[in-house]
């Protein structure tokens, strides 16, 4: 039997029960409706939040995952910018100072390594997204 089937027959009844005029009988065939209903959607709610807790699960891993490749990328970063420094350091002292080396493939390794800021720092993609779709309230901690 369907769902349709079985709001006949509760239908059906109902009517009977108005027709013989049964007031107890009605109360009970309506707290069932009611309690129907309330469960119904309880069980909805329930399942919906299960969803959200998966999906913030999800969430939460691939934001870890992520967040530990842009740090690995920002810590090589950080070393090429602590080299593109000293060469920039050594390249200025050696032109302050008029002390510029024989070697002209040193000056030419200070120049490159003094403009070469290589890569801009990268963005986690998960996170852009997160804000994108309203997201960031399903992160708890």
């Amino acid at each position: 039997m369907g769902t349709s089937g079985g709001y006949r027959m509760l239908l059906r009844r109902v009517i009977n029960h108005l027709r013989r005029q049964e007031w107890t009988a009605i109360g009970i065939d309506f707290v069932i409706v009611v309690v129907g209903v309330f469960l119904a959607m309880q069980v909805t709610n329930w399942n919906a939040e299960r969803a959200e807790q998966a999906h913030a699960g999800y969430l939460t891993g691939a934001l870890q995952a992520e967040f530990e490749g842009i740090e690995a990328e920002l810590t090589t970063s950080l070393d090429n910018i602590t080299r593109y420094q000293a060469a920039s350091r050594s390249l200025a002292t050696a032109l302050r100072d008029g002390d510029l080396p024989p070697d002209d493939a040193q000056v030419k390794d200070w120049v490159v390594n003094s403009i070469n800021l290589g890569r801009q720092s990268p963005r986690s993609a998960v996170y852009l997204q997160m804000v994108s779709d309203g997201d960031l309230r399903l992160i708890k901690d």
